[in-house]
Formats: C-alpha cells, structure tokens, sequence
C-alpha cells in the first residue's frame, strides 16, 4: 500500500543532489521502498533489477490518485538508464561530450541480446555481468575496457571500441550519416568509411 498527501517536493535536472527543487505538495509513503518509488517516479533500475513488486497494477494507492498529482519532470543529465531494457550503462566519470550520447549506443540493440555500455573513466566492473557485446564509447571507456579485458581476458572479444574524445564521427554517421547521404552533402570517405 502506499499512501499519497500533501507536502512533497523533489529534485528534477541536472544530477540527483544538483538539481532544482520542484515543489509538488505531496507526501509519499508505504512499508515497501519500491513499491512507494514507483508510484513516485517509476524507478527504471528497480524494474530492471526486477526489485519488490512488478507494475503499478499491484500496488494499493489511498488518498489522491496518482493521475491528479501527476507532472512532468526535467530529465536529469547525464540519463544512465538506458531506454532499452537489454542495454545496462557502466559509467565511470563522464564528461558532457560522451554522457549525451548514452542513449544511442549500441545504435541498434538486438531484443535477444544483453549489451553493456562503457563509459567515462575508473569504471567499476564487477566479474559477474554476462553481455553478449561491451561497447567502450570514447577515449575514456576504449582505455577503461582494456584495463578490464586485462582482469577478465574473456571479454575482450565481446567488446566493440568506438573511438574518439567525443567519438563525433561515429556520432554523426550513426545519427545523420544515411539522411546526409540521401542529400549529397556527406560522402562515405568523409565519416572514414571509405
């Protein structure tokens, strides 16, 4: 059960203890932390890793409802949790020029696959994560996937290095690179393909 009154304000933007307070006048609280954060905030990392209940179709709500204290947040920078469910982000220290690109790599996750996602530097990899692909993004998360691959010798074939301090080049054939094609205003020698 979790039970919704006044009073409550929160954080929203830039990173969780940076951010701008947004006040809501609402209070949040039940016996279970998770079952009290989804209704809060739909926590991805506790649905991802499957934490308390399921969806919020099992959880008892008293007082308001959640649809008329509901509101839109400005998202925090940089997102770590991936959209897709399969893709789990090892950050390490990140700057602006990679964080923003979190979103997009790998750039066509397969449903059936896991991926990890290296980012930034001083990543912590613990040995017991099974990815079919490790993606190191940047200079930084290239370095840092090598420094694992050294720990855990049998992740390095599974790994994919996309180089660059930001790895613009890659960035933009990912993104743009098919629509500036079609124009004819970039060329495959230009993104190095050729």
């Amino acid at each position: 059960m979790v039970l919704l009154l006044a009073n409550r304000g929160d954080m929203e933007g830039m990173r969780a203890h940076t951010g701008s307070v947004r006040p809501m006048g609402l209070l949040v609280g039940s016996l279970e932390m998770v079952a009290a954060d989804l209704v809060a905030v739909t926590n991805q990392l506790a649905l991802k890793e499957e934490l308390g209940v399921g969806s919020l179709g099992e959880i008892e709500i008293v007082g308001e409802s959640i649809e008329s204290v509901q509101t839109s947040f400005e998202r925090p920078y940089p997102r770590l949790v991936h959209p897709n469910p399969n893709v789990e982000v090892l950050p390490g220290g990140i700057c602006p020029g990679c964080s923003g690109r979190i979103l997009k790599i790998p750039p066509y996750p397969e449903p059936g696959k896991r991926y990890g996602v290296i980012i930034g530097k001083r990543v912590s990899y613990l040995g017991n994560r099974d990815f079919d692909e490790i993606w190191c993004f940047g200079d930084c998360g290239v370095e840092e996937g090598k420094k694992i691959a050294k720990r855990f010798p049998q992740l390095k074939e599974k790994m994919k290095e996309v180089k660059g301090c930001p790895p613009l080049t890659w960035w933009a054939e990912q993104t743009l690179g098919e629509e500036l094609k079609k124009r004819g205003w970039w060329e495959d020698d230009a993104m190095g393909n050729g």
